[in-house]
Order: structure tokens, then sequence, then C-alpha cells
């Protein structure tokens, strides 16, 4: 997915009035882009989800930003993907699934106790789960090819 729609416009409501509320909506936006730059370089944070989440976030505070994240080409088209098909490009998962093997050999590393190995392996397995149950975005597409 090389380009974005110009109708790519999130469908969320329209940004509050209340001043207060926009600058709580920007502030966990810029948070939660933080979060997702994080995300990018630290193995085991979910830098797409934060980035999704600061979408939302700034839709309802800052359209300006929400836009600027809309037309960037980096994080525009995993936006895009998310709002029309709720899917993640097969990429995307093979780099999630990599970085949570990587994250999960270096916790059996750190972590002593078997307690602790059994509880990051446990949850390792839930994100696991979680990024197997999201469609992958280009059988998304196919799909809707094929009905057209």
């Amino acid at each position: 997915m090389d380009s974005i729609p110009e109708d790519a416009a999130m469908t969320l409501s329209p940004a509050p009035v209340s001043r207060l509320a926009r600058c709580v909506w920007l502030v966990l936006g810029w948070l939660a882009l933080a979060m997702g730059i994080l995300g990018i370089i630290l193995p085991g944070l979910p830098g797409t989800v934060f980035i999704l989440a600061s979408a939302a976030c700034f839709a309802k505070g800052s359209p300006r930003v929400y836009q600027a994240l809309l037309n960037h080409r980096l994080t525009g088209p995993s936006i895009y993907a998310w709002q029309q098909y709720r899917a993640m490009p097969r990429r995307a998962k093979l780099a999630a699934y990599t970085t949570l093997f990587i994250a999960w050999a270096v916790g059996m590393v750190v972590f002593a106790p078997w307690a602790g190995k059994i509880a990051y392996t446990l949850l390792m397995m839930v994100i696991s789960a979680g990024i197997a149950c999201m469609p992958v975005l280009e059988d998304c597409q196919a799909r809707e090819a094929r009905q057209y």
C-alpha cells in the first residue's frame, strides 16, 4: 500500500469543544506516539498499537497533527490499513513475531526464578495470540478485489 486515498480520514466524533478536553487528548496523543516510537526500537513493546492509539487521540485533540500522521510515509499506511480493514500487513506480523521471540529469549536469560520465566512466557503467548487473531491485510485486500 503505497498511497493513501484522500477519503481515509478516521470517522471519529468531532474534536471536543472544551479546551481542557482537547489538551488532554493532545497530551495522550503525544504520549502514545512517544510509546509507539519506543515500540519500534524496543523489542516486546507494541509500537503499532501505540501509533494507532495516538492517531485516535489526535483525531479528537488536534486534527492538524492527525492529518500529519495520516500523511506521513511511515505511520499513514498502518493507520489507513487499520481504519479500512482492521488488519495488519503480513510483513508487520512477521516483524512482531520476530521481535516477540527475541524479547522472550532475552527474558529467559534475564529472569532467574522459574516463576518469572513462566509468567513472562505466558505474557508473550497472550500477545502472540492477539497478533494471530488479527487478519492479514493482503488477504483482506485480495478478498475485497475478488468481490468486484
